[in-house]
């Protein structure tokens, strides 16, 4: 009878402790449906840590944002996530920090030929930069599910080009997603929209990418976006750029950022030296100048291509840049993902560095193992697919008769005072004739401009080095091919979705040891 009072007297003790805690404050998290937002509102439904705020010309940290109106990131918490691989951080980063080791990860997704990489921090938050094209969605949401990401804290979109946005809307879609950058060019593609659109209907707003923004990511950990600087017409010139310090460690995010936006950079003195670099454009010889190469001095230099993909990425010369830097090259179509761990002072990766055989290099600007020469075929250096330049197969001498709609413009043969009149190579000059199949071509055409190369007496000049670089009206695209012994050159290539009613200026320069010459072919699409 007495061990029954005691009990009671327990029972009800216990009980009146219960109800003063729960009489200790509000208790119910604030994403909670009918909790109040900052300002005392009521917020809506929608992704944990949003609220139903539409988005103005500025955040609360006075980033310009892009030109989707939804709703905005909690502006009293701006960039402040508490989510992480596995959702809430807030309560407990100590655990957090020792499941991940309190190491940084960088994870090169090999999405063929396109760029995506996956930042994981020493406390578990995670950065998307770029998502592949639209057929790696799949294999995108299934490399971040497969590292336990749940959430997606910074999200970036170096540029529009399908090869880097494709997959990023299934991420969207998939995935909770904190802050959203891209830089402020459009792209009238599908894959574009159809990210604009995710975004959208996630309720999410677009923060424009650009030099000088601190993204708020890991407290231990500055990430700086340095480019793009400037504005300019070429998507992969407006690239943005990122560059992450963790400790004594560093990586550099490029995009396809090219030479004048590495030159913008370099003036602009932002802190570029990174352990790890993620060679600019697929490895193409448009980007990763020497200048640029020799103040970000990497260890490490990493290439994101397809195999034999039709850009022949990696390029020649850039691959031997990095070799004679001493920089340990990794490549996507050579080693898969690549994986790089940092915990501050030191960066390891576990894969061996590819071997760079200057003969295996191919040839011109062809980085392919036994490149085309002397054949008349393409090696398109640069654009994307489902952008504004398909390469075609070529490869077929033209015919010796003369073209129509052909613009022969000829660089005259250097005078006596140039120095250089001892030189018999230099005192020549090439007649070049070129000629476009159409000229008013429907969009996602497939066109061909024949190149004829003649020397000063009218004989056939064979592999020479003929380069066709199309003035699209937000990119330019560049093709390249090798005369045949006919002195013909035939480059093919697919437009795209280019705008209509724009005029494209094909410029064409070739040079050989005969000497050089210019010419130029242009096309309208209907």
């Amino acid at each position: 009878m007495q061990l029954r009072a005691t009990n009671v007297f327990v029972t009800v003790i216990l009980s009146i402790m219960l109800i003063l805690a729960g009489c200790g404050g509000n208790t119910e998290p604030s994403g909670a449906s009918g909790a109040t937002g900052p300002e005392g509102g009521l917020t809506t439904s929608g992704p944990p840590g949003l609220t139903g705020e539409a988005a103005s010309g500025t955040d609360a940290n006075g980033d310009e944002t892009g030109p989707i109106e939804a709703a905005a990131v909690n502006p009293d918490n701006e960039g402040e996530h508490t989510g992480g691989r596995s959702g809430s951080l807030s309560e407990s980063a100590t655990e957090e920090e020792t499941a991940n080791g309190g190491q940084l990860q960088v994870h090169f997704i090999d999405v063929g030929q396109g760029q995506a990489q996956l930042v994981i921090g020493p406390t578990g938050k995670t950065m998307l930069i770029d998502g592949g094209n639209n057929d790696m969605e799949e294999r995108i949401v299934a490399y971040l599910r497969d590292h336990g990401v749940s959430r997606v804290d910074i999200l970036i979109g170096t540029h529009p080009d399908a090869d880097h946005t494709g997959g990023l809307d299934a991420v969207v879609q998939h995935f909770d997603i904190g802050k959203i950058y891209m830089p402020r060019i459009q792209s009238n593609t599908k894959t574009f929209e159809s990210l604009l659109l995710s975004i959208q209907q996630k309720g999410l707003k677009v923060t424009t990418a650009k030099a000088g923004l601190v993204l708020d990511w890991e407290p231990d950990v500055e990430v700086n976006m340095i480019a793009p600087v400037g504005t300019y017409d070429s998507t992969n010139e407006m690239s943005a750029v990122v560059h992450l310090r963790y400790g004594d460690t560093a990586f550099l995010f490029t995009g396809d950022a090219g030479k004048q936006s590495e030159t913008d950079i370099l003036q602009s003195g932002a802190d570029v030296k990174a352990d790890v670099l993620l060679v600019g454009h697929h490895g193409s010889s448009s980007s990763t100048s020497e200048a640029f190469l020799e103040k970000v001095a990497p260890a490490y230099g990493v290439i994101q291509a397809g195999s034999d993909n039709r850009y022949g990425h990696p390029h020649k010369e850039v691959l031997s840049r990095l070799a004679e830097k001493g920089v340990a090259i990794y490549r996507t179509d050579e080693h898969g993902n690549v994986v790089f761990a940092s915990d501050g002072k030191h960066v390891t990766v576990e894969q061996n560095p590819w071997t760079f055989t200057p003969a295996e290099a191919g040839t011109a600007e062809n980085g392919k193992k036994g490149g085309d020469s002397g054949n008349g075929k393409t090696s398109p250096t640069g654009g994307h697919a489902g952008m504004n330049g398909d390469s075609g197969t070529g490869g077929q001498p033209a015919s010796e008769g003369p073209a129509s709609g052909v613009v022969p413009v000829p660089v005259p043969a250097p005078s006596p005072e140039t120095g250089q009149s001892g030189s018999p190579d230099a005192a020549r000059e090439l007649m070049v004739t070129a000629a476009i199949d159409d000229e008013t071509p429907r969009q996602n055409s497939k066109l061909t401009v024949t190149v004829k190369v003649t020397d000063a007496q009218g004989n056939p000049v064979d592999g020479a080095e003929v380069t066709l670089l199309l003035h699209y009206k937000s990119t330019d695209t560049e093709y390249r091919g090798q005369t045949n012994a006919s002195g013909v050159a035939e480059l093919s290539f697919r437009i795209g979705r280019a705008s209509k009613g724009y005029t494209v200026i094909g410029a064409i320069t070739v040079e050989s040891g005969e000497g050089r010459g210019k010419a130029a072919v242009s096309f309208t699409p209907q």
